[in-house]
């Protein structure tokens, strides 16, 4: 069975429930998955990556990240994908905790 992205989206979303770095479970993409997902050369799961990073920034509701106006999913990759190619120790851990913890550091709100 292929599950449409938007479908496999609000799957792996719908386990975000707080924003503490946490351990992948079998339900829920880990920084691992989604480094590699993200450095496939096939657009589908280009498509896949921008969704995933657009969802997860979307689902920090603006709270503890405060992004500027008009920041685009390019730059959003660039600061998730080389992270994560440079930090071996978020691999393991729950994507989506790791991409709101990234952007919290870059993003943060004074």
């Amino acid at each position: 069975m292929r599950l449409t992205l938007p479908v496999a989206l609000v799957l792996v979303l719908s386990c975000f429930a707080s924003t503490e770095l946490v351990r992948s479970s079998e339900l829920t993409l880990t920084g691992a998955q989604l480094l590699k997902a993200c450095t496939q050369e096939d657009f589908e799961w280009i498509g896949f990556c921008n969704g995933y990073i657009q969802a997860a920034f979307d689902a920090t509701g603006g709270k503890g990240v405060c992004a500027p106006k008009g920041v685009t999913r390019n730059q959003l990759f660039d600061i998730i994908i080389p992270k994560l190619m440079k930090a071996p120790d978020l691999l393991e851990l729950n994507a989506v905790s790791v991409i709101d913890a990234l952007l919290r550091k870059a993003f943060p709100c004074n």
